[in-house]
C-alpha cells in the first residue's frame, strides 16, 4: 500500500477535496485496513470512500452520499488509472447499487438472509494487478457473450429487487472477464465448483481477482462452502483464508477520542 499521499487513493481523495472546498493546511491520515489490498475485495475504494466520509465529517460539510461517491472515485484513479464509482459507490452507500456516469447511483437495499463465502488465495499478485487484469480482457466480445452478461445483470438486480438470494446466486454468471481472468487464479474451477456442490447459490471471481466469491441464502452452509472453496485452492497448491460476510449499510464516520 503506496505510503505517498499522491499515489495512495485516501490521499488523492484528500487532496481533491481540499482544493474543492479551498481548504488550507496539512492533514495526517492512518489507514487501518480490514479489506487486503489487491486482491478484488474493493481494499483501493474503501480507503477512498473512508477518506471522502472522515474529510466531510471534520470540515462540517454535510456532504450527501451521491457527492461523497463522486469524490470518492476521483481516488481510484490512483489505483486503477481512471476515475470510476462501482466500488466506491458500494463502499459509500453499502448494499447493492447500480452506477451510471455522472455518477447516478441507485441503491437497492440486499435481502437480509443473503449471506456471502470470500475465499482469499494466499498468493502473491502483481503491483499492477488491475492493469495485468484488464490486459487478459477480450478486445472484442462476441454479440452471444454480450448478450448474456447484460440479461445476468438484469436478473441480478431483479433478484436484489425481489429479495431473492436465488434469483442473485444464479445470476453471478460472467460470461467475458471470468473465462479471461481465471486462468490468473490457480484453482479456480475446483474452487467455483466445490462452492456449488457445497450449497452455494452461485459463484464467481470477486472484482478483478484473485478471490473468489459465493452467494448463500442464510449462514447455515457458510463454512461448508468455506471449507468446499479452500479444497479447491488446496488443489492447486494454496493456502487461502475464508470470510464469511453480509450485506452492510455503508461508509460511517466517527470521532475518534
Amino acid at each position: 500500500m503506496p505510503t505517498d499521499p499522491r499515489k495512495n487513493t485516501a490521499g488523492v481523495v484528500v487532496r481533491a477535496m481540499a482544493k474543492e472546498f479551498g481548504v488550507r493546511g496539512g492533514f495526517d491520515i492512518i489507514i487501518e485496513k480490514g479489506v487486503p489490498a489487491g486482491f478484488g475485495m474493493g481494499s483501493s475504494a474503501a480507503s477512498a470512500a473512508a477518506a471522502a466520509a472522515a474529510f466531510d465529517r471534520l470540515m462540517g460539510l454535510g456532504l450527501d452520499q451521491v457527492s461523497l461517491v463522486r469524490l470518492a472515485g476521483k481516488g481510484e484513479k490512483a489505483s486503477a488509472g481512471s476515475i470510476h464509482y462501482d466500488n466506491v459507490a458500494a463502499s459509500v452507500m453499502g448494499g447493492f447499487v447500480i452506477v451510471r456516469e455522472g455518477p447516478i447511483v441507485t441503491r437497492i437495499p440486499p435481502p437480509k438472509r443473503l449471506a456471502i463465502c470470500v475465499a482469499i488465495p494466499d498468493m502473491k499478485v502483481p503491483p499492477s494487478k488491475t492493469k495485468v487484469s484488464r490486459g487478459v480482457l477480450p478486445a472484442r466480445v462476441g454479440i452471444r457473450e454480450s448478450v448474456g452478461n447484460i440479461s445476468n445483470a438484469a436478473a441480478m438486480a431483479a433478484g436484489f429487487a425481489a429479495g431473492d438470494p436465488a434469483a442473485i446466486g444464479g445470476a453471478a454468471i460472467d460470461c467475458i472477464a471470468e473465462p479471461a481472468r481465471k486462468r490468473l487464479i490457480p484453482g479456480f474451477d475446483r474452487v467455483k465448483s466445490g462452492a456449488l456442490r457445497a450449497g452455494a447459490l452461485g459463484a464467481t471471481i470477486s472484482g478483478a481477482g484473485p478471490s473468489v466469491v459465493a452467494f448463500l441464502d442464510g449462514t447455515s452452509r457458510l463454512k461448508k462452502v468455506g471449507a468446499a472453496m479452500s479444497k479447491g485452492f488446496q488443489s492447486a497448491g494454496l493456502g487461502c483464508s475464508i470470510v464469511g460476510c453480509r450485506p452492510c449499510g455503508g461508509v460511517r464516520a466517527r470521532r475518534l477520542r
